[in-house]
């Protein structure tokens, strides 16, 4: 008996392997061109306090009728959304870095992308005016679809880390 599962435990794992990275997941074009846009949004939102920046830019990443949205807990528990268009989005942002410094980095972007959608998982650290530590963290998640005129973000949804949920590892830091 100890024999015959011993080889059941031998099979079994062998199904285990790592699966080959599927399509979609591979570094191609598509997948370094969605990367971009992530990345370019990161560096639109950031900029020193009074800072002009490229508002048009980031509006150009969406399509129309995207959504912005944020998630916060509550000291409750429970968790309040707010949604944003495009316009109203950096209008806020705008009258925001007109006060204070901002600059939002990514840590960690994991792409998904099949035939004409994507998903982009971004964790990030922010800091807002002088302070040299990060003020939070927090994930990003963008949906893309591609369109005649290139990919464009269909929306981002976001929530920041608080005082009990934190990054998991290895979101937590700094891809290199």
């Amino acid at each position: 008996m100890h024999r015959f599962l011993s080889l059941a435990l031998v099979l079994l794992s062998a199904g285990c392997v790592t699966a080959p990275i599927p399509p979609g997941m591979a570094d191609s074009d598509e997948v370094r061109a969605i990367r971009a846009i992530v990345e370019d949004v990161y560096t639109v939102v950031s900029g020193e306090r009074g800072a002009d920046r490229p508002w048009d830019r980031l509006a150009q990443h969406f399509l129309e009728g995207a959504r912005l949205n944020l998630s916060r807990p509550t000291a409750e528990g429970s968790f309040v959304a707010r949604s944003f268009t495009p316009e109203e989005f950096i209008e806020n942002a705008r009258r925001s870095s007109e006060q204070r410094a901002f600059h939002e980095s990514p840590l960690v972007t994991r792409v998904l992308q099949f035939q004409g959608v994507a998903v982009a998982i971004s964790s990030y650290e922010a800091r807002v005016g002088d302070v040299v530590e990060p003020s939070f963290r927090g994930v990003n998640t963008f949906q893309l679809v591609r369109t005649a005129e290139g990919w464009r973000i269909a929306s981002i949804a976001w929530s920041d880390e608080d005082a009990v949920v934190k990054l998991p590892p290895g979101w937590d830091r700094r891809e290199h």
